[in-house]
Parts: structure tokens; C-alpha cells; sequence
């Protein structure tokens, strides 16, 4: 795996370690860590989808890829529905989700997930994208749900 990941200039970080480090930003800098959070997450979507799209021919082989991408890289079993290519709107519904794994919450937590999702659709679609979490596994759900 190691070799694997030093060829693709990749890194493992475990689940544990990612709700780790989420934890710590939050007890240094109480609400401001979700401005850390998607200000590191919205370049890492925006980076993935220039990279997609360099061989994807149509904005719904992007999609397909990043689903396929997310899914192999254990991130959580991605779908996306109701897709409007025009206003660049959607839903995503992530099973098992990396970031939910770790954590109990009252409200929704995934909040890497939801603005990696909007960097991600903001490339693609060429305008700004909010992603906004609806549902979360972290607060009993099935599964976690995001609207675009």
C-alpha cells in the first residue's frame, strides 16, 4: 500500500487520525475550525475535478469518476441523483461516510465531505456551488445526505 500510495504522491491518514485532528481544531478554535475545515476541502474538490475532467468527455463521466475515485478510496459509497447539468444542482447521498465514522453528533458533522463536494461541483459546473448536509450518519441517520 505504502509503495502504492508513494507513487500517486499519496498519504494514509486513518479515520481515526482525520476525527482526531478535526477535534483538535475544534477544541483550538471553537467554531472557527469549520472555516479551516472547508477552506483545506474546497482546493482538494476543485484539484480533483481539473483532474477528472482532463479525460472525462462529458460533465456526467466527471461525476461517474468521482463516485468511482471516492468509492475505491474507502471516502464512503457515493451516489448522486436528480443532477441538473444547467444549474449545476443535485444530491448526493454518501454510505458510510469517512467523515461520520468516528463521531456522534446533534447536528451534521461532515463538513470536509460537504466542501470538498462543493469545490468539486463548483469546477465542474464553473460557478460557486454550496453544498449544504441534510442528513448524517453521525446523528443516527442511514446514511448522510447532501443537497447542491
Amino acid at each position: 500500500m505504502k509503495e502504492i500510495l508513494e507513487q500517486n504522491a499519496g498519504l494514509f491518514l486513518d479515520f481515526e487520525t482525520f476525527a482526531m485532528m478535526k477535534k483538535a481544531l475544534t477544541e483550538t478554535f471553537s467554531s472557527g475550525a469549520l472555516v479551516i475545515i472547508a477552506t483545506m476541502a474546497k482546493p482538494c474538490g476543485q484539484k480533483i475535478c481539473k483532474q477528472i475532467t482532463r479525460n472525462a468527455k462529458t460533465n456526467e463521466e466527471a461525476l461517474n469518476q468521482l463516485t468511482e475515485l471516492l468509492n475505491n478510496q474507502n471516502w464512503g459509497e457515493l451516489s448522486l441523483s436528480n443532477v441538473n447539468f444547467k444549474r449545476g444542482s443535485g444530491k448526493a447521498i454518501v454510505e458510510n461516510c469517512f467523515e461520520a465514522r468516528q463521531q456522534q453528533s446533534r447536528t451534521p458533522c461532515c463538513h470536509f465531505f460537504s466542501n470538498f463536494l462543493a469545490g468539486f461541483m463548483s469546477e465542474l459546473f464553473a460557478k460557486n456551488v454550496m453544498v449544504k448536509e441534510e442528513k448524517c450518519a453521525a446523528c443516527g441517520n442511514a446514511y448522510c445526505e447532501f443537497k447542491f
